[in-house]
């Protein structure tokens, strides 16, 4: 009779040893989402007097299909551009606007306008880690819209993003995070080639 109670017990304690871990993969199959700001460098296209530098805002929604795979929705608003400040003929410091007519501003010499656009994208991301800290990596195609841009140059383009990035735990469920984006446009004339924002955030997870 004795050997019996032993093996219920046995097989007691495995199923509460086990319980944990089924409770960890569960909460893998949830939601995600993080806010991140920074600096953004477009493609000057070859101008000396465009803005090298801008500012970017990235918002992400994911679901975990895996312990390691998740479908993302990225939102991403980037503005950048306009003339960079450069000495004049005389002393002072100036801001001088590019004219289009000036063949020194002209197309072969890229864009010295503001740009701004919205980009919305959805794909994949993998990531690697433990519970408190995780390295990632995604691949999101997405849309371009430069409601912001050069005349005469489209509004709407396609493109890619690739990121790389990690995450710290500071307070379960809070991660701060640091992405690296490379977004690749298919656009055509004066519009950016590509775009390369830094950002810095916070994620639930």
């Amino acid at each position: 009779m004795k050997q019996p109670r032993s093996g219920v017990s046995v097989i007691l304690l495995a199923l509460a040893l086990a319980a944990p871990q089924s409770a960890q993969g569960q909460e893998q199959l949830a939601w995600f989402g993080d806010v991140t700001l920074g600096p953004v460098f477009p493609d000057q296209q070859r101008n000396d007097f465009q803005s090298g530098h801008g500012f970017v805002f990235q918002a992400r929604l994911g679901r975990h299909l895996g312990p390691t795979l998740s479908a993302i929705v990225e939102l991403t608003h980037a503005s950048f551009g306009g003339p960079e400040a450069f000495l004049t003929a005389g002393t002072a410091l100036a801001v001088v606007p590019c004219n289009p007519a000036d063949p020194l501003c002209g197309a072969g010499s890229g864009p010295s306008f503001p740009v701004r656009m919205f980009v919305t994208g959805a794909g994949l991301e993998a990531a690697t880690g433990d519970q408190t800290a995780k390295l990632f990596g995604s691949l999101a195609p997405g849309i371009y819209w430069l409601y912001d841009r050069a005349a005469g140059t489209r509004a709407l383009s396609g493109g890619v993003g690739l990121s790389l990035g990690g995450a710290l735990r500071i307070a379960d469920p809070i991660w701060a995070v640091v992405d690296v984006h490379y977004h690749r446009l298919f656009s055509e004339g004066q519009n950016p080639r590509w775009i390369v924002p830094l950002s810095f955030g916070l994620q639930v997870r």
